[in-house]
């Protein structure tokens, strides 16, 4: 009896402790690497807090984000090409704030003067579970425009100082009001409309912080009045704290609901002459692919303009399989940015057992393992192995152009499609390095919403990657398809 209950302990701490494990991978790795940024400013649960800790938390977010993976080399070099750039770049941008629409699905846990919307769900009792509202941010100094960089290096330096400089950005005011007033603005806008939706972990300050970088550098190209555009943000209750991956997913399942009703309206009633832009990052994703595959039958497609799914947190495999269905809900592309690099996305991989639409390809080593034993066994050795695997992933290296691919395209050109006859594959592996890898290329998704997608300071070219374990199990071991890859590098 003894040593029944003592394999039932084991076997409910390898697999109720197998989650726990693959989070303590982030901290192992971070130690590996001395590289990644802390990209964690948390939103305080009420309004003293907020001014209490303001200066402290500048101070701190400050200091934490100090250290990043650049070389030497590009280092100084890009630190001063951006420095000589500050200037005219800033020039163009007269205005000091950028102003966002938002619609939110957290519970306004302050006032309508004094909004403040934290972690809690807003919950649907009669009312609707939408709150609607302009935030204002202020411009921080010092901000460059990665497109007037002098070369490559100069364009990554000012895309992370940039980032780093919109996260302490604050945000000046918050105003409420209702859906009717919110719509009416929808209705008299004659131009281009971009919906935002951000991902797991961001507190609702962040959530407005990303979206600054995209909408405020997308202001350099409204040179034509079609071109104006009503930047939108979509925010659901994210939790506070990495370990609280499940509770993130619960919350963005529940915002579905929400998130539905406002698109239906959305379409219905902007103005005939509008376009929409989808543009979502990480686990935000989930939510405008689920919308196109629920049937709207009272909505004539196409729906969007263009889909951008940046750094995304979905099962590769049923995107792949959906990609038809999503090119029918737009009239032009729609865009998968990925990374190598990105680390949480190697985590979710090893946390979900399948590869993500914003990294499809294996963690290091894992293609060579025989089957799954490995990693069902959480050991010391284990989390060591998956530390050591992350950082190995961090660095970008080894995974376009193998040997074996190759080989398998010289034998069999016909293997190199896109992603799909109007769908693309955007890798930025070598331009992000914010927030271990998986923050926004936001200057690229800037230049590509206003169709300006040519960017002298960077090389453009198609790479190939060694597909998944399971993809080349079920194809015994020969690709039927190599996907190619328009990576962004400095050049």
């Amino acid at each position: 009896m003894k040593g029944s209950r003592l394999h039932s302990y084991q076997h409910y701490w390898r697999r109720a402790n197998r989650r726990f494990a693959v989070f303590m991978v982030i901290s192992i790795a971070a130690v590996y690497m001395q590289s990644a940024l802390d990209y964690s400013v948390g939103v305080p649960a009420n309004a003293q807090r907020i001014k209490r800790h303001q200066s402290q938390a500048s101070e701190e977010s400050s200091s934490a984000q100090k250290s990043d993976e650049r070389t030497a080399e590009d280092n100084s070099a890009a630190k001063k090409t951006a420095a000589d750039s500050s200037s005219s770049s800033n020039a163009g941008w007269k205005d000091k704030s950028l102003q966002l629409y938002f619609l939110t699905t957290r519970l306004n846990e302050g006032s309508k003067k004094e909004p403040i919307f934290a972690t809690n769900r807003h919950l649907d009792l009669g009312n609707g579970s939408l709150e609607y509202g302009v935030a204002t941010l202020t411009k921080p100094q010092g901000l460059t425009r990665p497109a007037s960089a002098q070369n490559g290096a100069a364009y990554r330096e000012s895309l992370r100082q940039s980032s780093e400089l919109w996260w302490k950005a604050p945000v000046a005011k918050v105003n409420c009001f209702d859906e009717e007033e919110f719509f009416n603005k929808v209705k008299r806008w004659p131009n281009r409309i971009c919906v935002y939706v951000h991902g797991y972990y961001k507190p609702f300050n962040q959530s407005l912080q990303d979206a600054a970088m995209l909408f405020s550098d997308y202001q350099y190209y409204e040179d034509e009045d079609q071109k104006r555009m009503l930047p939108i943000v979509f925010s659901w209750p994210s939790a506070e704290g990495r370990a609280r991956y499940s509770v993130d997913e619960a919350n963005l399942e529940w915002s579905y609901k929400s998130f539905e009703a406002f698109m239906n309206r959305l379409l219905k009633e902007k103005h005939p002459d509008a376009s929409i832009d989808i543009v979502t990052h990480s686990m935000g994703a989930r939510l405008p692919i689920a919308y196109i595959t629920r049937d709207h039958a009272d909505l004539a497609k196409p729906w969007f303009r263009s889909l951008y799914l940046c750094n995304s947190d979905v099962d590769f495999h049923s995107t792949v399989d959906l990609i038809k269905t999503l090119e029918e809900a737009v009239s032009n592309t729609v865009y998968a940015f990925v990374s190598d690099r990105d680390m949480p996305l190697v985590m979710s991989q090893y946390l979900h057992g399948q590869p993500r639409l914003g990294r499809p390809i294996d963690p290091p080593r894992s293609a060579d393992e025989p089957d799954n034993k490995k990693r069902d066994e959480v050991t010391p050795d284990i989390i060591q192995q998956f530390a050591v695997e992350a950082a190995s992933a961090f660095t970008g290296i080894g995974f376009a152009n193998s040997s074996d691919v190759v080989s398998w395209l010289k034998s069999n050109p016909h293997l190199s499609k896109e992603l799909g006859e109007r769908s693309r594959f955007i890798d930025v592996t070598n331009l992000v390095t914010a927030n271990m890898g998986h923050g926004l290329a936001w200057s690229i998704l800037s230049g590509m919403l206003a169709d300006k997608a040519k960017f002298p300071q960077l090389l453009v070219h198609q790479v190939y990657k060694k597909p998944d374990r399971t993809t080349l199990q079920e194809s015994f071991g020969k690709p039927r398809v190599l996907y190619r890859f328009t990576r962004l590098e400095p050049n």
